[in-house]
């Protein structure tokens, strides 16, 4: 059987899985071992793509992004509220993580974002705007291990919050809205 037909639709895909999951808009995770690579069905399209593997099962993988560039033998695989994609490799001992980057949450351009978080790269201290008719409900922030280090809940369409308490660097971001979820990237550079 196998697995083929990435970056077209999930309906003409050649698709051999052995484990399933959901998340909360309703993209479908695959673990596929005989393909060696954990795929993903997005609801809104119905378009199939592989988020991880390489077709190498002997590969000894790593976490994060860098783990769509290497060879993965999935078995069990869970997805988190906050996008974060778990999977098991029996043949290597481990589980792995991949971060929201890596199973490609949807990044909206300037243009089309609804909800903005500003400064970035910020100095300790963010802004977060929606308008009216996005009511956003949390923040996560989370660094580049795929380790969440602040979760927040918000509430007012403009939001100011102190994240001094973080270390300087390069962080991901989820900011949960009443229908979609915004991802993106943050820098904090403190001032001395």
């Amino acid at each position: 059987m196998g697995n083929s037909g990435d970056g077209g639709t999930a309906l003409n895909a050649t698709i051999e899985a052995t484990r399933i999951a959901v998340d909360e808009q309703g993209n479908l995770y695959l673990s596929c071992s005989s393909g060696a690579a954990i795929r993903k069905i997005t609801a809104s399209t119905g378009i199939i793509d592989r988020i991880a593997g390489t077709g190498n099962v002997f590969s000894p993988g790593i976490n994060g992004v860098e783990a769509t560039k290497s060879g993965v033998s999935p078995d069990a695989i869970a997805v988190t509220k906050s996008g974060l994609v778990y999977f098991s490799e029996p043949l290597n001992n481990v589980i792995r993580i991949l971060t929201p980057s890596a199973v490609k949450l949807d990044e909206h351009p300037t243009d089309q974002l609804t909800v903005s978080l500003a400064p970035n790269p910020s100095n300790g201290n963010l802004t977060i705007q929606s308008p009216p008719t996005e009511e956003v409900k949390e923040l996560c922030i989370y660094d580049q291990l795929g380790n969440l280090v602040l979760k927040t809940p918000l509430s007012a369409h403009q939001l100011h919050l102190d994240i001094s308490q973080l270390p300087d660097g390069a962080y991901l971001y989820t900011i949960s809205g009443r229908y979609k979820e915004y991802t993106g990237k943050l820098i904090l550079v403190k001032e001395n």
